[in-house]
């Protein structure tokens, strides 16, 4: 218990201390006795929920003031003049003004805030270019950090013109931190992004990734060979392009270098440069650049690493990785740093997007600073509980070398995502899971599906509006006397993207539903300023000659929680019945084309 309290952060403000309480409520143990809220209870949440709204808005100040910092005609004037020698104490308010609008914007609304207020356009037009290397790193990760996941940010940056200017700073700057920052950016902006895509093609993009991958900075080696990779496993129209720029050459000359962790991206690279594209493959054969050699001899090197590093990895311990450390993710670390051990289990390593926040939290040598290099950490299973970006930027990498538990399964109403995913878990031979969370009688909706006979299929979810993470602003006018609003009614294919936090349940309810699919099963979600106490989920199933089944389930939440708390220990059996120990009769089928399991609990 001492332990515990001293690895635990303590809340600064009433926004901190609401969500202490949402985590010691999920975590207690045993049973939960639930009890009506008095009228008093009811009123202090009230207030508290009014103080959070306040504190949104103390943040926007936050940011106000470190922008009018960060704006500081005088200090701007003599950097323009290419003094580089600044005061101290201007260089240090600078940085520490970065510091505190990163840690802001890793709320999306804050990062979306900052650009309205013209935040990133500064660091563009003053901060790339300064003279401090300090300032131009922390410059670059704030574009990376509000870029990441927000696609209306990503098409401000695209527009003024960001991406040549990072791509100019990864390539020649002469401060390693600034370049490795730079790419971080870049790939925030062409991943998942199209026109960041072409962006990056029209100025050679390519051409600073190759450059990247033969630099002496093993941070910048390893962002540009993952990043080419995921480029060309998302975007294989472009592997012409690439090997017609001599890419499989270069590829090769690094692999005759000392080895590397970071090989292993670039031998990914390669093999997606001889699968469906004969010119890559023709390279790849080319006597004179003795590739097959080479990789015989690389095979004979490593042969004695490998067999001492399956031999630690040979037990029954499974090695889990998490990615995301919300509320849910802080609980599976919690447990299975706690319980673990007993299970079978072990803690590969937690990512964070801001890593800062697992310092001191976690013990630092399971916290993974750099997402790219995850497969250095070998795991069996990779447990992602983040954001369906994640999904969409990760998941075919992370299904490459594990098998694959999607937390955010409304990244499946992608269809082309979807059908890349269950493409590559049959091509590697790994499992990609989907877990039930707030789903009740998923199992039964999956015998229907796969006997055929399931006709409709329609889920509701109704809670406070305090507990919605919408995109837009549906819900910024929402008071406290309003009641119940119906928010949308429609297909959960066009429901996920306005709630991709807040439709999980409805993902999964889609996934089981094969025959209807995200387009089939229909989907509604309600504001209800009277469920201070739970989320509702209610499921109509239609079968055959008039069958039907309606449930209610509610699923005990506090106020502004996403998730309810009963979810919580739900994705934990998840993860103790199917994901850690997988059974063989769970890998992929090779001649399914569907999710080989979905295991409801």
């Amino acid at each position: 218990m001492a332990d515990d309290s001293q690895r635990r952060r303590y809340p600064q403000n009433l926004q901190g201390v609401l969500q202490l309480a949402v985590e010691a409520g999920s975590a207690a143990e045993g049973p939960e006795t639930l009890e009506p809220m008095s009228e008093e209870r009811k009123t202090w949440l009230r207030e508290a929920l009014a103080e959070i709204s306040k504190g949104q808005m103390n943040e926007v100040e936050q940011m106000k003031q470190c922008l009018a910092i960060l704006s500081n005609e005088g200090g701007s004037e003599r950097e323009r003049e290419g003094e580089e020698e600044m005061d101290e104490d201007d260089g240090d308010e600078r940085e520490s003004a970065f510091e505190v609008l990163s840690d802001l914007c890793e709320n999306l609304d804050n990062a979306r805030d900052l650009m309205i207020l013209g935040g990133l356009d500064l660091c563009l037009s003053q901060y790339l270019c300064h003279a401090q290397s300090g300032l131009r790193w922390r410059a670059a990760e704030l574009i990376a950090s509000c870029a990441q996941n927000m696609p209306q940010v990503q098409v401000h940056l695209l527009g003024i013109g960001a991406l040549p200017k990072l791509l100019q700073l990864t390539d020649s700057d002469p401060n390693p931190t600034v370049r490795v920052k730079a790419l971080y950016a870049v790939s925030c902006l062409v991943r998942e992004q199209d026109a960041g895509l072409q962006a990056f093609l029209s100025h050679d993009g390519f051409s600073v990734l190759m450059r990247g991958m033969q630099s002496e900075n093993e941070k910048l080696r390893t962002k540009s060979a993952f990043l080419l990779l995921n480029l060309l496993t998302s975007h294989p129209e472009q592997k012409d392009t690439v090997v017609s720029m001599g890419m499989v050459q270069q590829l090769v000359s690094v692999l005759r270098t000392p080895h590397s962790p970071f090989h292993e991206h670039v031998l990914g690279a390669l093999c997606c440069l001889v699968e469906d594209c004969p010119p890559g493959l023709k390279d790849c054969r080319n006597p004179t650049l003795g590739l097959e050699e080479l990789l015989r001899q690389k095979s004979r090197e490593l042969q004695g690493k490998e067999e001492s590093q399956d031999m630690a990895t040979s037990s029954a311990s499974q090695r889990i990785g998490v990615v995301g450390y919300g509320h849910l993710g802080q609980y599976l670390v919690e447990r299975i740093l706690k319980d673990g051990a007993a299970l079978g289990l072990t803690l590969a390593f937690v990512w964070n997007r801001n890593s800062d926040k697992l310092k001191g939290v976690v013990p630092d040598e399971v916290i993974l600073d750099d997402l790219s290099s995850f497969a250095n950490r070998r795991c069996d299973v990779i447990v992602e509980v983040c954001h369906p970006q994640i999904v969409k930027e990760f998941g075919l990498c992370f299904l490459s070398h594990s098998h694959f538990l999607v937390g955010s399964p409304s990244a499946l109403s992608d269809p082309d995502l979807n059908q890349n995913l269950r493409q590559a878990a049959q091509q590697y031979g790994k499992t990609l899971y989907v877990p039930s969370g707030a789903l009740w009688g998923g199992q039964d909706i999956q015998r229907l599906n796969d006997s055929g006979t399931l006709k409709a299929l329609f889920i509701r979810m109704s809670k406070h509006p305090s507990c919605f993470r919408l995109t837009g602003d549906v819900l910024s006018d929402w008071t406290e006397e309003e009641g119940r609003r119906v928010l949308f009614r429609g297909s959960v294919a066009e429901l996920c993207p306005l709630a991709p936090n807040n439709v999980n349940t409805m993902a999964a309810a889609a996934v089981a539903a094969g025959s209807l699919g995200f387009t089939g099963v229909q989907g509604e979600i309600v504001s209800d300023t009277t469920l201070s106490d739970f989320h509702v989920v209610e499921v109509e199933v239609t079968g055959p000659g008039g069958f039907s089944v309606h449930t209610v389930r509610r699923n005990p939440a506090t106020l502004g929680a996403v998730t309810g708390s009963a979810t919580y220990n739900s994705f934990w059996n998840s993860l103790l019945g199917e994901s850690c120990v997988v059974p063989k009769h769970c890998l992929m089928d090779p001649d399914s084309s569907i999710l080989p399991l979905i295991k409801f609990y």
